[in-house]
């Protein structure tokens, strides 16, 4: 649409990997009662997997009234295998206009065992400063399921450094931990499962002084089930999720209820595709006195393909609907893509 000025996006694929790049500028209205960061953003995203190695690098720019401003993103890393163990290197890097540059490297360790009926997995990580693990254990039999797991997160890269207009991260966060149980059953076409987990630390995104930012905000308990139902190209998912922090009150942007619709039939050349996504509302704030509305996302396409050549039309947000993730982050009205793969 209008607000569109580039969008680009070319991937090349080769033995033992792809290299892929994409590009997009756009005029932004704003946060959703901030006016006032109405702008330009522009966004550079390359992605590389290799038999040496794995980069990713996002760069954002935007611009506004208050002046310029950049936020780069740099991740290397690189996966081993040695005498069963698992061994992770990675090199993680921010530069931004506000931050300034940030280095930290990471090293994980793991190993998994599985025999007839028990399966267990666990590993331990470390940036240098924090040391992070979580472990698994649990017991299949037939076609039924019970694990019990724990975690100790160290924070992302981005929830200690993010730097964007009216967002910041939080270099002072403590680790997140979490304990729980799960079970379920998988029946040929359907599939069930529930969970329950103890979180301590527990790491959220809240508005604190007019600027978002993660904090620990205690301890918090969140269990749930799943259905899902996949029979011939229909999938049909249903989740139900409750989640309270120690007082009794219901965490931020956690529906209670969502629903998920997905049909991808094919006839001969031709391909459909549709899905449906509806959440329930969700409170805003911690006090559970502020709520977004509810979610209905419809997105639908087609698809042609001769030969060698493939032609997909896709809208998405049919129903044009002004729909919330996240408060005060609208996601873009109904958009329509016309794509052409050549597969030699």
């Amino acid at each position: 649409g209008r607000d569109t000025l580039l969008y680009a996006e070319g991937v090349w694929l080769f033995r033992g990997g792809f290299l892929d790049v994409r590009l997009s500028r756009k005029r932004t209205s704003g946060m959703e009662g901030f006016p006032q960061t109405a702008g330009v953003q522009g966004d550079v995203r390359i992605a590389l997997r290799s038999p040496i190695s794995d980069l990713l690098i996002t760069r954002r720019t935007w611009r506004d009234w208050t002046g310029y401003y950049q936020h780069d993103n740099l991740r290397l890393s690189k996966g081993l295998s040695l005498y069963g163990f698992s061994i992770g290197l990675a090199l993680e890097g921010v530069r931004s206009t506000s931050v300034g540059d940030r280095l930290r490297p990471l090293l994980s360790l793991g190993r998994e065992y599985s025999g007839r009926w028990l399966y267990l997995s666990g590993g331990v990580w470390t940036d240098g400063r924090r040391i992070g693990y979580s472990a698994v254990a649990g017991v299949r039999r037939w076609a039924a399921y019970l694990e019990g797991f724990l975690s100790n997160r160290i924070p992302s890269f981005d929830e200690l450094y993010w730097e964007g207009y009216g967002a910041r991260g939080n270099p002072s966060l403590r680790n997140e931990r979490s304990l729980g149980l799960s079970a379920g059953l998988n029946l040929l076409r359907l599939r069930i499962d529930a969970y329950f987990k103890r979180y301590h630390d527990l790491i959220t995104w809240a508005p604190v002084g007019g600027i978002w930012r993660p904090e620990n905000t205690g301890g918090a308990r969140v269990w749930g089930g799943e259905v899902k139902v996949n029979i011939k190209g229909i999938l049909l998912r249903y989740v139900r999720t409750y989640a309270y922090d120690d007082l009794g009150r219901r965490l931020i942007y956690r529906p209670r209820n969502a629903y998920f619709l997905a049909l991808s039939p094919h006839l001969g050349p031709f391909g459909l595709h549709l899905s449906l996504l509806y959440l329930d509302p969700r409170f805003s704030n911690p006090s559970n006195t502020r709520f977004v509305g509810p979610v209905l996302l419809v997105i639908a396409g087609t698809s042609l393909r001769v030969r060698a050549f493939e032609v997909e039309l896709t809208a998405y947000n049919l129903l044009n609907g002004r729909y919330y993730f996240v408060e005060g982050y609208p996601l873009p009205g109904r958009t329509l893509s016309v794509r052409v793969w050549y597969r030699p």
